[in-house]
């Protein structure tokens, strides 16, 4: 496969500044789109000139995962892209495009991962303007869920409106609003929380979750930085009080993908 467009994520920049927990050798990258060049014998599922886009997590094909990816001996587990890259059929999926879908593998399956059984009636709340806040805003009204999400930005604000969110909620102004856009809606609180923050959000996120609500744990864009955040004990104990549950999200399997 001949790579034409590459994405960057967040865990890519963490990779450089050693805050992501791999190799020092690892090279980041782990999106990409392309053109099938050649196939080898007996291949059957793609041809020479068809469009594809690589898997994240490649050698998870669905269910329980048998291994670690960050263990696995793939392009996307060790990192970097190369001009061409031999690859298994599995490490693939048909794509319509080539630009924009270089922006899918990372972001698109976490945030499908992230919102597993919502639908109608659910309430989700995303944060910020990321690729996986912005998926999962935009999956999760396709389910027919109601959105709340938060930003800085009033400009951010009418654009999320567009996309879907019922309520935006502006961190700056409110900066310890945790029930304030769930209220909005005159619930107890989002059934299901997108972390993407980490140890800056996550005290805020437990506060914005409905009793037994569930927190989508996906990224950790406050680590290292100087925002004051909740020690240890005190989100341990929050999180038994309110009996929220945090799963920890991964990108997704090969299933998931092609979903």
């Amino acid at each position: 496969m001949r790579v034409h467009a590459t994405s960057l994520n967040a865990r890519d920049l963490f990779m450089l500044d050693g805050r992501y927990p791999v190799p020092a050798d690892r090279v980041p990258l782990s999106d990409a789109a392309g053109v099938i060049e050649a196939t080898g014998p007996g291949a059957t599922r793609f041809k020479a000139g068809d469009r594809v886009v690589n898997s994240f997590n490649p050698l998870w094909f669905g269910g329980t995962p048998s291994a670690h990816p960050a263990r696995t001996t793939t392009p996307t587990s060790t990192g970097g892209w190369p001009n061409t890259s031999p690859s298994t059929n599995s490490g693939w999926c048909p794509s319509p495009s080539i630009s924009t879908a270089a922006t899918l593998p990372c972001a698109t399956v976490t945030a499908y991962s992230a919102l597993e059984g919502v639908g109608p009636g659910v309430t989700v709340l995303v944060q910020g303007w990321g690729g996986v806040s912005l998926f999962a805003l935009q999956l999760a009204r396709a389910a027919c869920a109601r959105v709340i999400a938060t930003t800085s930005s009033e400009k951010k604000a009418a654009r999320l409106r567009e996309l879907g969110a019922s309520d935006v909620v502006n961190y700056r102004t409110t900066p310890q609003g945790g029930r304030r856009g769930p209220q909005a809606h005159r619930r107890t609180g989002a059934d299901v929380v997108v972390e993407v923050g980490g140890v800056g959000t996550i005290a805020q996120s437990i506060k914005a979750a409905a009793y037994r609500g569930t927190i989508s744990m996906v990224g950790h864009v406050t680590l290292g930085g100087d925002a004051e955040h909740a020690s240890l004990d005190e989100v341990l104990l929050a999180l038994t009080y309110n009996m929220t549950s945090v799963r920890a999200i991964g990108g997704g399997s090969g299933s998931d993908r092609r979903t």
